[in-house]
C-alpha cells in the first residue's frame, strides 16, 4: 500500500472518531464507558483475519457515541488482566459499561474462557492458567448503576480444542461459546450478547469485518434504536448474511429502564459544509503565526512561510528562523545519537589549520556512503546536517585544501541541505572532475531532477554510470528507479530490480528500501508482505526514513507479521525525526487514542502541530478536531476553523472542508453564510466527500441560503447514496422526510432494478436494503 493508501486509512480512522455529515459525535463525560479488545495474532495457532479490524470500528462507534473508549488489540495474559482492572477503575463511576471483545473463546465443562494470544493451551487445566474466565468480564462492568453490555464475537472455530490434551474424561471442550446467564443485580439492566447459539461457531469473515459485527456497526448508532432491539436487528442480519447458518443470542437481566446508545432525533439537522481558504482578513495569517510560535521549529516556521511569504509576520518568521538555526548549529553535537554521529572535533593549539578544518568539515557533512570517506570519520546523517555551521566549515576546509575532493563533495552536500542549488552543482562539478564518487552521483541528480542546471537525462544516466564504476551505491539506487520509472530510459522492472538489489549488497539503506516497495506493492516481484517487512527493517536498521516509516506502519496494521505497536512507535519517532510527516501525524494520532502506549492528549497535539508543520494535510485536520470538540485543549472554533483551513489547502483530506462548512452552517468561528457554505460544499463534493452530497441535499430540501428545491435534493441524496454513504443510509433510517423526496429515491432504486414494486414513499428495511445495494455496487 502506497501513501495514498496509508492516509485514506488513518482518514477513516479520524473520520470515525469524530464523524462527518449529519451523525455528529457526542463528547464523552465518563458517564459511559467501553473496553474494546481484538485479538487476531495468536503466536500458537493461525491468527485471525478480522478482530483488530473489527475492534478500531466498534471502538470508533462507541466513540462516536459518546463513550469514553478505551480499544487494544493482541492482548497477552497479563494484559488483558491489566486492562479490566484499569477498565473497572472508569467503571465505579459510570451509568453505562460496555465491554466488546473479538477473537478467540472456548468453552469447557460450560465455562467460558477468553483467549489472550499468548495463550499455548496445552494441557485443559491450562485454561484456568491461561484464559481469562468469561466471569472476570462481568466483574469487571459489574459496577454500571444502568446498563452492563458485554459482547462477544468470539465463537470462531477454535483450533486449540484440536491440540489440547485431555487430563480428566469427564470434561470436554465445546464448540462454540456456552450460553451464560448474567446474575441479576439490584439496579439496571445486564446484557451478554454472543456471536453464535450455543454449540455453534461464528465465521471470522471474508470481508473487513465478521458477520456478527458487521451487523453490530449497521446499528449500533441507529438513533431512537433501544439497545435490546440492537442485538434483534443484529440477529436478523447475520441470520440473512449466512443463511442461516449464524445465529447471534443474548442472554440478559432486564430492568425497567429502556437504554438508548442514540437518541432519536440525533440526525434532524445535518450539518452544511465546505469553505475556501480564508484571507489574512479573516485573522487566519495571526492564527498560523500564533500556531508556529507555539511550536516554535524550523519546520513550523518553514511551514508558516511557505503560506505566508510576504509582510510583516513572514518577516518575523524568519527571524525566528534564523535563531532557531544559530540554536541547532551549537547544539548538533547534542543531537547526534552515539551510535550514529560524530562527536566534537577537538583541535588542539598548534594543530595544522588545514587538517583541522578538515576535521570541522567531516563533523558536519561526512556522508555515510561517500567511498571516500575514511571508517574512522564518523557520517552525519542528512536530517542531522545543519546547514549553516556545515556551509561555514566546509568553505573553510576547501580554502585550506582547494584540491581535496572529500571536502568538495561535503560542501556540495551541505548546499544541497541548504537548497542552495547553483552552489551544491558547482561544488559538485569541481568534486566529479576530480574523482569524487559520492560527486558523481550528486551531480547525475542534478541533471536528471534540472537542479541548479537545465534537466539533462542522458548527463544525468552518463554520471551515475560512473559513479556506479567509481564505487557508488547511491548511484545503483538511482539508476534503479530510472529504469522503475522509464525516465530517459525503456522502463525495465526487472533491470530496476538488479541495480536495488547491487546497492543492497553494497549495505546501502535506500536499495533495500526500494526492495522493500517492490515485494509491498507487487512491482516487477509477486507481492509479499513479510518478505517487504524484511527489507523494510533491514534498510530502517540502515538509517533510511522512509524504510522505518514503512516498516511502521506496517507493524502498525499487522502487515507481512504480527501487530506491534511499542515496535511501530519506536520506528515512527526515528522517521518523525528524519522529517517524514505522515509519521509525525501517526504518532499524534497513536497518543489520542492510547495506541500501544499511554494516552496522552498533550503529547498527540505536540505531534499533530510537527506534523501540521511539516505539512501534512491529516495533521492539520487532526488538530481542527482536537480544537472543535475539545479534546486535551480549550474549545477554539476560530482554531478549528483555521486548521481545517490549512487542511483543505492540502487537498489530502475533503473532511476538512466538510468540517469548515459545519462551522460555517452554525456560526462558529466565523460568520454564519449559507451561501458561501453551499459553494464551498459544492468544491468538497467534487474532491468526493459523500457526507458534502448529503449536505447539499439538506440544504435544497431545508431550504437554507437557496429556495427549496427537493427534487435537487433528490439528487443530491442519490448521488451521496450511489457513493456509498453510510451516514445517508443513517439519516434515511430514521426521522421524517418529505414524501416527495423519499418517493424520488424510491422511483430511482426501482430504475436500478434494487427495489421491487411502486413507490410508495415509506422507506422500510427492503428500501433500506436496496439503498446499501446501490452503493456497494
Amino acid at each position: 500500500m502506497g501513501a495514498a493508501g496509508r492516509w485514506a486509512h488513518r482518514i477513516i480512522l479520524f473520520v470515525l472518531l469524530v464523524g462527518t455529515g449529519p451523525a455528529l459525535a457526542q463528547e464523552p463525560d465518563g458517564s459511559r464507558v467501553a473496553l474494546v479488545i481484538g485479538n487476531a495474532s495468536y503466536e500458537s495457532v493461525t491468527p485471525l483475519r478480522n478482530p483488530a479490524n473489527d475492534a478500531v470500528a466498534v471502538g470508533a462507534a462507541f466513540a462516536r457515541l459518546g463513550f469514553d473508549t478505551t480499544v487494544v488489540l493482541d492482548l497477552d495474559f497479563a494484559g488483558m488482566r491489566s486492562e479490566l482492572q484499569a477498565f473497572e477503575e472508569k467503571v465505579a463511576s459510570a451509568d453505562v459499561a460496555v465491554v466488546y471483545y473479538a477473537g478467540h473463546g472456548i468453552e469447557m465443562g460450560d465455562t467460558n474462557f477468553l483467549i489472550p494470544v499468548d495463550a499455548e493451551l496445552k494441557r485443559d487445566v491450562h485454561l484456568w492458567d491461561e484464559a481469562i474466565r468469561l466471569e472476570r468480564v462481568l466483574l469487571a462492568v459489574e459496577a454500571a448503576e444502568s446498563l452492563r453490555l458485554v459482547i462477544l464475537d468470539a465463537c470462531r472455530d477454535n483450533p486449540f480444542a484440536n491440540q489440547m490434551e485431555m487430563t480428566d474424561p469427564s470434561r470436554s471442550i465445546g464448540r462454540g461459546l456456552a450460553l451464560f446467564e448474567p446474575p441479576t443485580l439490584e439496579d439496571g439492566s445486564t446484557i451478554l450478547a454472543f456471536a453464535a447459539r450455543q454449540g455453534t461457531i461464528a465465521a471470522d469473515g471474508d470481508g473487513d469485518h465478521s458477520p456478527f459485527t458487521e451487523a453490530l456497526l449497521d446499528h449500533l448508532e441507529t438513533p431512537g434504536l433501544e439497545v435490546s432491539f440492537i442485538f434483534r436487528n443484529v440477529r436478523d442480519d447475520v441470520m440473512a448474511a449466512t443463511g442461516g447458518a449464524q445465529e447471534p443470542m443474548i442472554t440478559s437481566s432486564l430492568g425497567r429502564e429502556q437504554i438508548f446508545f442514540a437518541e432519536a432525533g440525533a440526525v434532524e439537522a445535518p450539518p452544511v459544509a465546505v469553505a475556501q481558504q480564508p484571507a489574512e482578513e479573516q485573522g487566519n495569517i495571526v492564527v498560523a503565526y500564533q500556531a508556529a510560535l507555539a511550536i516554535d521549529t524550523i519546520e513550523a516556521w518553514q511551514s508558516f512561510l511557505r503560506y505566508y511569504p510576504d509582510g510583516l509576520y513572514a518577516d518575523l518568521a524568519r527571524a525566528a528562523l534564523n535563531k532557531l538555526r544559530g540554536e541547532n548549529a551549537a547544539a548538533n553535537d547534542q543531537l547526534l545519537p552515539p551510535d550514529e554521529g560524530p562527536g566534537p572535533t577537538v583541535v588542539a593549539e598548534g594543530d595544522n589549520p588545514a587538517e583541522a578544518a578538515i576535521a570541522a568539515c567531516d563533523r558536519e557533512a561526512a556522508y555515510r556512503y561517500d567511498p571516500d570517506r575514511p571508517e574512522d570519520v564518523p557520517p552525519v546523517p542528512t536530517h542531522l546536517v545543519v546547514a549553516s555551521a556545515a556551509l561555514e566549515a566546509c568553505r573553510l576546509a576547501i580554502e585550506l585544501n582547494p584540491d581535496d575532493r572529500r571536502m568538495l563533495y561535503q560542501l556540495a552536500r551541505a548546499a544541497d541541505v541548504a537548497e542552495r542549488r547553483s552552489e551544491a552543482f558547482d561544488a559538485g562539478r569541481a568534486a566529479a572532475a576530480l574523482g569524487s564518487p559520492a560527486a558523481m552521483t550528486l551531480v547525475g541528480r542534478y541533471y536528471e531532477q534540472g537542479l541548479g542546471t537545465e534537466q539533462d537525462i542522458e548527463a544525468a544516466l552518463d554520471w551515475y554510470g560512473r559513479a556506479v564504476e567509481a564505487g557508488s551505491s547511491d548511484a545503483m539506487v538511482e539508476l534503479g528507479y530510472l529504469y522503475d520509472s522509464g525516465s530517459g530510459v525503456e522502463r525495465d522492472l526487472d533491470e530496476a530490480g538488479r541495480w536495488f538489489a547491487r546497492a543492497a549488497d553494497a549495505d546501502n539503506a535506500a536499495g533495500s528500501a526500494a526492495i522493500g516497495y517492490r515485494y509491498r506493492n507487487g512491482r516487477g516481484v509477486e507481492q509479499n508482505l513479510a518478505e517487504a517487512r524484511y527489507w523494510y527493517e533491514r534498510a530502517a536498521e540502515g538509517g533510511d526514513g522512509f524504510a522505518m516509516q514503512e516498516l511502521a506502519y506496517m507493524l502498525e496494521y499487522g502487515e507481512g507479521g504480527p501487530v506491534d505497536f511499542e515496535t511501530a512507535t519506536v520506528w515512527y519517532e526515528a522517521a518523525a525525526e528524519r522529517g517524514f510527516a505522515y509519521s509525525m501525524m501517526s504518532l499524534g494520532f497513536i497518543y489520542e487514542v492510547g495506541q500501544g502506549v499511554e494516552a496522552d492528549l498533550d503529547e498527540a497535539r505536540r505531534w499533530y502541530e510537527r506534523g501540521a508543520a511539516a505539512g501534512d494535510g491529516i495533521a492539520m485536520y487532526a488538530l481542527g478536531r482536537l480544537y472543535e470538540f475539545a479534546i486535551g485543549v480549550e474549545r477554539d472554533y476560530a482554531q478549528a476553523f483555521a486548521w481545517y483551513s490549512q487542511s483543505a489547502l492540502t487537498g489530502e483530506i475533503p473532511a476538512a472542508l466538510t468540517r469548515m462548512g459545519i462551522l460555517h452552517a452554525d456560526g462558529l468561528g466565523v460568520e454564519q453564510d449559507y451561501s458561501t457554505a453551499r459553494d464551498l460544499w459544492e468544491e468538497a463534493a467534487l474532491a468526493g466527500d459523500d457526507d458534502a452530497l448529503l449536505n447539499l441535499g439538506y440544504l435544497y430540501q431545508a431550504g437554507q441560503g437557496v429556495p427549496t428545491d427537493m427534487e435537487r435534493a433528490a439528487r443530491y441524496y442519490i448521488e451521496a447514496l450511489s457513493l456509498g454513504s453510510a451516514s445517508a443510509i443513517d439519516y434515511f433510517s430514521s426521522g421524517d422526510h418529505p414524501a416527495e423526496i423519499r418517493r424520488a429515491i424510491e422511483t430511482y432504486l426501482i430504475g436500478e432494478g434494487l427495489l421491487a414494486g411502486k413507490p410508495d414513499g415509506f422507506f422500510d428495511d427492503a428500501t433500506l436494503a436496496a439503498m446499501a445495494a446501490l452503493g456497494a455496487g
